[in-house]
């Protein structure tokens, strides 16, 4: 789905019940559009960024995010 529109990706992690992590700000725009989405949107806020160095951000804060996980956060930013 990386060439997607975001309106497809969207759709599919609804239909799925799909977690969506994403670097787009686009959307958690929709989901305080919209109440028809994906149920948790994980954002990653980093710049540009090699594929290694966003794991490895990502990976530094997986306990919270799994904390926030189970504490029903619907948006989590990753910073």
């Amino acid at each position: 789905m990386a060439e997607a529109p975001d309106r497809k990706i969207w759709g599919y992690a609804h239909r799925e019940n799909a977690i969506l992590v994403t670097k787009d700000d686009d959307f958690v725009a929709l989901q305080a559009l919209e109440k028809n989405g994906p149920t948790i949107i994980v954002w990653i806020r980093v710049g540009n960024t090699t594929k290694r160095a966003l794991l490895v951000r990502v990976d530094q804060y997986i306990e919270t995010i799994e904390t926030m996980l189970r504490n029903g956060e619907r948006l989590i930013e990753v910073i």
